[in-house]
């Protein structure tokens, strides 16, 4: 069992630089092909990328391609040799085989990452384009095929490797089948899997008789150690045992166990012990017979019976069952030789060491292991040298005695991957960053990540950390430090992924710092509340750092009073913190958005004291006083800035800036403008010089002080005549001039920025003013041709701004309707026409304006005829404006002699002027009623509403000049 270590994660820089000659792409292509060719693969991969970056039109360049992603995936340099391949694809496209080629390799890299879904997919896909190529070929396999059988091999490998063995069945058949295609330990390793995966998939029977059909003497033809047969009759067992043919199971067990072969018999003594134990009748023999009959066969080797006792010993010991595995051992040293002895030593070590060894339990082991050594003299000390230092280097290292472990690594010879991670966490843990890494070389292992991390190549650190994660995945603590790495390397949407996934306490510090560096403010709140809520083990640094970053993401988020509260709070616990000048200018801003000018003054004043360097100050300062003059405290503002502003240099420039600023939020615009100007006098060729000397025209624009405002913006024009606000300039006092009654001026100075500044900002504005202007002289035409020239040039914007009405009502006018009619038109559009209240009563004024110029008459029946229908729908609010359109109806009536409807035009009018107790209006619509009846020869009726006015109004006029 290994243990794993907390190691902290330190980083420091580094880099390396290099150079190369300039090659032609036909040499370096042939270096790369010797490079391949002998099996060089970093040099060909090297060789290739040389010829993409020098040469990336080269011909060459897809198969330099295709020969660097497949020494990258012989390199086990899967995640490059994918990116490298996809890029070899694209350059291949117009070549099947090279395309074909590069479908087979993306299909080994993607197997070497453990997604074994992409490497199907690939593999088939090579397979597919293959078997096509090769039928449009007229069945010429060439070198067309050369990957198709490994292909075939390989998915049947991956599905087995997956468990999906039926899926796996037909091609390993197909290696099978095809075993002259093949190595012979590739048809071999076939012939096996296909074995288990018809016992897995539940046809054992397909497993024996494929059992049946090869002999002993075709392994021998295959030059293959005698041991493969027996480890084929081992599997042929376990297809009985799956059929439920246990007594030919435990016959092939024990023909296995009486081959001899040494390596097997553990095993094969082990699965016939067992199958006689679960399966007494039907095997017809006790399992204890297994073990006698071993002793039996071995009689004449004591040593390899002493052997079996042992591997049973080491089989009980993997299985967790440790008392067994000591009986075992008991019995096992009656006949075992000086080696085994050893051999079961290191297992008890290993037992008394427990499955986590503790600091205690290791230096126990480590001393039944030293002790059992002195048995052994100088000839004979070599025996389990290795593996005995393997077992001393581990538990050195769990008591971190590293220099011990070093010791022990240089007796491991090769060194094992458990060792030399040991010896490399010996480097690490001693400063030896680089020795740690170059040991770990071509690992993918928390601690070769580390050891890149600690040389600040984070690069390669992440590439490790992905490649554990797809080899077997990763460990909280793995994955913490990989998003570390990720967040350190500016990967920060990668790294809060990797945290989010992480159980750790500090997971959430990280993931928080990730969120801070996105901005994405509301999640980084979230993740630094849960971290300092948490009832877990907290670094105390990060702690503080939690707190600051807390309280500034809630000021982000226009929280100002929680921000207020985590930021004061900060300032007070944590007084010489790096980020306490950011805390004081932070706390200090959300005081202000809390409208607590007292509390903001104080923490900006404290950053300004506490600021490091120039850049600090200045920023505290502008802060400061930009407080003193919110809450009119401009003394103190003037007082604070008047210092700098008599230096020399760009926070000089800015305090006069300032101070001007100041003097404008006084209303002291006199001695804002002196500031402005002594800004300019100070710094003529800066760009806030240029701004100052704009904006002293448009204060006194802003303060209405028009006059005043154009001799600025005027000097400002002269002073930078293409300077960044000259159209602005042009504009406002165009403004101006319209404001203080120039209209001519305004109109040449609206003329003159139109034609000099064509594309400027402030053009649709300008053009606008315009319109107005020239609709104002009453010079329509000019007015029409900008409103044209609008809609032309700004579409929909235009539109949505009203101009395409502006310009209909300037083709009205330049038609010869008056301005009143025009703007009642609009108004009557915009108030909704016919459907709406206002729309109604707008329509009604209109009538009258129609009504009133003669040339528009005949529009004013037709709208009171449309009118007065829906008006009497509405008489409760409308009645009024009913009677004054039936009144004109009645009126055009009698005109046009149509005097019947003149005269019920004219009641009608009547009724509704009394619903509103207009007298006067009542009795004339009454007379004009009895006047159409007796034009109408309708004297009755004429006499009728004769009567009814006397009645009604005898005191009227109207009623006095009627006679009945």
């Amino acid at each position: 069992m290994k243990k794993v270590f907390g190691i902290c994660l330190l980083l420091f820089s580094a880099g390396i630089a290099c150079a190369a000659p300039l090659e032609t792409d036909v040499s370096l292509f042939a270096e790369l092909s010797s490079a391949y060719n002998s099996g060089f693969y970093p040099g060909a991969v090297q060789y290739a990328e040389r010829l993409e970056k020098q040469f990336p039109d080269s011909a060459a360049l897809g198969e330099a391609l295709l020969i660097k992603g497949e020494s990258l995936v012989r390199l086990n340099l899967f995640f490059e040799a994918e990116n490298t391949l996809r890029a070899a694809r694209k350059s291949t496209e117009t070549d099947t085989v090279l395309l074909n080629d590069c479908s087979y390799w993306l299909a080994r890299a993607y197997e070497g990452l453990g997604n074994s879904t992409e490497a199907l997919n690939w593999y088939y896909d090579y397979c597919a384009h293959t078997a096509e190529t090769v039928a449009s070929d007229g069945g010429k396999l060439s070198s067309r095929k050369k990957y198709y059988a490994a292909a075939l091999c390989d998915s049947g490998r991956i599905f087995y490797n997956k468990g999906e063995y039926s899926r796996a069945v037909p091609f390993l058949e197909y290696a099978v089948q095809n075993g002259e295609k093949y190595d012979a330990s590739v048809y071999v390793d076939a012939l096996f899997k296909l074995m288990d995966s018809y016992s897995q998939s539940g046809n054992p029977e397909k497993a024996v008789h494929l059992y049946k059909t090869i002999s002993r003497s075709d392994f021998d033809a295959l030059s293959q150690a005698p041991y493969t047969y027996q480890v084929f009759t081992l599997y042929a067992g376990d297809a009985y045992l799956k059929n439920g043919e246990y007594k030919k199971a435990y016959d092939l067990y024990c023909a296995v166990l009486k081959s001899g072969e040494k390596s097997l018999a553990a095993n094969a003594l082990k699965k016939a012990y067992n199958v006689s134990s679960a399966h007494r009748a039907e095997v017809s023999a006790e399992p204890g017979t297994v073990l006698s009959d071993a002793q039996k066969y071995l009689a004449d080797s004591p040593e390899l019976l002493g052997e079996f006792w042992t591997r049973l010993g080491a089989d009980a010991y993997e299985a967790g069952d440790y008392k067994k595995a000591l009986s075992y051992f008991d019995e096992a040293e009656k006949n075992v030789s000086v080696d085994l002895f050893l051999f079961a030593a290191l297992y008890r070590a290993q037992i008394a060491a427990g499955t986590r060894p503790t600091v205690k339990s290791s230096a126990v082991a480590e001393n039944m292991i030293l002790k059992s050594r002195g048995i052994l003299n100088e000839e004979n000390s070599y025996i389990l040298l290795r593996e005995t230092n393997i077992l001393l280097c581990r538990y050195a290292a769990i008591q971190e005695h590293w220099e011990d472990v070093k010791k022990y690594a240089a007796a491991v010879v090769p060194l094992d991957f458990d060792t030399r991670e040991y010896l490399a966490l010996a480097e690490y843990r001693t400063g030896n960053y680089a020795e740690a890494s170059s040991l770990l070389k071509g690992a993918y292992t928390n601690l070769h990540a580390l050891s890149f991390a600690r040389q600040q190549d984070f690069k390669n650190a992440a590439l490790i950390y992905a490649g554990i994660e797809e080899a077997r995945g990763l460990t909280d603590e793995e994955r913490l430090n990989y998003a570390k790495v990720l967040l350190y390397s500016g990967r920060y949407r990668e790294s809060q992924i990797e945290s989010a996934r992480c159980s750790l306490n500090e997971a959430k510090y990280v993931l928080g710092l990730a969120q801070f560096n996105t901005w994405s403010w509301p999640y980084a709140e979230e993740s630094f509340s849960s971290y300092l809520n948490s009832s877990a083990k907290k670094d105390e640094k990060s702690v503080s750092y939690a707190q600051f970053y807390l309280g500034y993401a809630q000021y982000r988020q226009g929280k100002s009073k929680k921000a207020y509260a985590a930021l004061s709070d900060f300032v007070k616990k944590y007084p010489g913190h790096e980020l306490f000048w950011n805390a004081q200018m932070a706390a200090a801003n959300a005081a202000v958005q809390n409208n607590e000018p007292e509390k903001a003054a104080l923490h900006a004043e404290s950053a300004v004291q506490n600021a490091s360097g120039d850049a600090e100050t200045e920023e505290a300062v502008l802060l400061c006083a930009e407080i003193y003059t919110d809450s009119k405290k401009y003394k103190k503002a003037l007082d604070l800035l008047a210092p700098y502003t008599k230096r020399s240099g760009e926070f000089s420039m800015k305090s006069i800036y300032k101070t001007g600023q100041i003097y404008e939020k006084q209303l002291d615009l006199s001695s804002a403008d002196a500031a402005y100007k002594s800004l300019v006098q100070k710094f003529p060729g800066e760009k806030l010089a240029e701004e100052a000397m704009y904006r002293r025209g448009e204060m006194f624009f802003s303060a209405e002080m028009y006059d005043d405002a154009i001799s600025r913006f005027n000097e400002y024009a002269k002073k930078y005549p293409a300077g960044n606000f000259v159209d602005a300039a042009w504009y406002f006092t165009a403004e101006s001039y319209a404001l203080t009654g120039n209209s001519e001026r305004a109109v040449l100075q609206n003329l003159a920025l139109v034609k000099k500044f064509p594309e400027s900002t402030y053009l649709y504005s300008s053009c606008k003013n315009l319109i107005e202007l020239y609709r104002e002289k009453g010079d329509y035409p000019a007015a029409l041709e900008y409103a044209r020239f609008l809609i032309e040039k700004y579409g929909e914007q235009a539109k949505n701004d009203g101009i395409s009405e502006v310009s209909a009502d300037l083709e009205k006018l330049h038609s010869g309707k008056s301005e009143e009619i025009v703007r009642k038109e609009a108004e009557f559009k915009k108030n909704g026409e016919l459907e709406t209240y206002a729309g109604r009563t707008t329509g009604t004024e209109l009538v009258a304006l129609y009504a009133s110029t003669t040339s528009f008459s005949r529009n004013a029946a037709v709208l009171a005829e449309k009118l007065l229908p829906l008006q009497k729908k509405h008489l409760q609010e409308e009645s009024l404006y009913a009677a004054q359109n039936a009144m004109f109806l009645g009126k055009t009536y009698r005109r046009n002699e149509r005097n019947k409807n003149a005269a019920e035009m004219y009641l009608l009018a009547a009724e509704y002027f009394r619903m509103n107790n207009k007298d006067d209006e009542a009795a004339a619509a009454l007379y004009g009623a009895y006047d159409s009846f007796r034009a109408a020869g309708l004297s009755g009726d004429a006499d009728e509403t004769a009567r009814m006015l006397k009645s009604l109004y005898p005191q009227s006029r109207q009623a006095k000049n009627i006679r009945i």
